[in-house]
């Protein structure tokens, strides 16, 4: 509405998945995570209290630090959000080391959740794959990533995105 009053909802639980050989080591599949932002926009538009033509975005936001590592063909490496505790060890280590000087720079020491310590633990205990690391986004993003079942990116991408959810007639606006 032009005063941002919420007219529909939608929601889906979704989880992660543990990882018995990590310790503390959380991940989810990032088409799980996709299925669910369909099914809870397809529930926010069949509520009938909004015409699927007046959309004009849409968006989704997630807490704090989850991240997707992507190699060079853009296949995903890494999915974790910020219950992943794998990086515990790595960033206690850089609080000791560097502490002081991170916190100057960041405004903030570095925590289990951030993603120096995920990059350090996959680097200690899965070199193979941190060396196939050639692009970091923020969990929110992972859904823009260019996919086969998505689209190429960009304003094409938003335009298949927009017919997948059944959101008019797929026109960007």
């Amino acid at each position: 509405t032009p005063g941002g009053e919420l007219v529909a909802r939608g929601y889906q639980e979704w989880s992660e998945d543990r990882e018995p050989e990590t310790p503390g080591g959380l991940s989810f599949v990032p088409d799980a995570y996709w299925a669910a932002l369909v099914a809870a926009t397809r529930e926010a538009l069949h509520s009938g209290a909004i015409d699927p033509t007046r959309i004009a975005a849409i968006s989704t936001t997630c807490q704090r630090e989850g991240l997707v590592l992507l190699d060079a063909a853009g296949e995903v490496i890494y999915a974790g959000g910020s219950p992943d505790a794998r990086g515990t060890q790595e960033n206690a280590a850089l609080k000791a080391r560097h502490g002081a000087r991170w916190y100057a720079l960041t405004g903030h020491m570095p925590e289990a959740i951030h993603a120096p310590g995920r990059l350090l633990w996959l680097q200690h205990h899965r070199p193979h794959d941190f060396a196939r690391i050639t692009r970091l986004t923020p969990q929110p993003d992972e859904v823009r990533r260019p996919h086969p079942q998505r689209g190429a990116g960009g304003v094409d991408q938003q335009r298949r995105v927009r017919q997948h959810l059944g959101v008019g007639d797929g026109a960007v606006r």
